[in-house]
């Protein structure tokens, strides 16, 4: 039943999630591991960590991670003709939109370093919680895009809207959103009280 559970999350979370890559999951109750959907971290196509989500609405933390200092999730989904790299918070965000993840609302100096060698236009796309957190900061002392795209209630992150609207239609919206006007960034952070 608990294996059941997560392979519905999963499901649930729509195609461009479910067919992305490979999930893991275990029986082990340890930490309600076996309540969680497990998203490996690869790097040169080894698993260097890892990460669960909780599928239910339990106890115990969302999200427990192993992962190396600095690690960005999805790096291997980069492409050299790609114009753009999306930045998300998390896995699923990047999974969604065929961006990178920071695990979090936050980068480390060596983070930023290691995006801005890309070479690519970086669009920030910030849950719409907590005003964007700390991930905005970042773009902004970066001179990063910002995309705060005009999306309905409800949509809380880009992969809920790869769910509600597909994923061209999203990665559309978020390029179209995008900003590095401190201004306008400022005041669509306000709005996400």
């Amino acid at each position: 039943p608990d294996f059941l559970q997560a392979v519905t999350y999963l499901a649930g979370r729509g195609d461009d999630i479910l067919f992305s890559g490979d999930f893991y999951w275990t029986p082990n109750k340890t930490d309600s591991w076996n309540q969680r959907v497990i998203i490996p971290f690869v790097w040169e196509e080894e698993i260097v960590g890892y990460t669960g989500r909780l599928v239910t609405g339990g106890p115990g933390r969302r999200y427990m991670s192993s992962t190396q200092p600095h690690y960005i999730f999805n790096t291997e989904k980069i492409k050299q003709d790609w114009e753009y790299l999306f930045v998300t918070e998390g896995p699923f965000d990047g999974i969604a939109i065929n961006g990178v993840a920071m695990l979090g609302d936050k980068t480390t100096a060596e983070q930023a370093m290691w995006l801005n060698q890309t070479g690519k236009t970086i669009v920030v796309v910030p849950d719409r919680t907590n005003q964007g957190g700390r991930l905005v900061d970042t773009a902004l002392s970066e001179g990063w895009h910002v995309s705060f795209p005009r999306w309905d209630d409800g949509i809380k992150d880009a992969a809920d809207a790869v769910l509600a609207y597909g994923k061209l239609y999203a990665i559309w919206s978020i390029i179209d959103a995008r900003t590095k006007n401190r201004l306008e960034i400022g005041v669509k952070r306000q709005r996400l009280k």
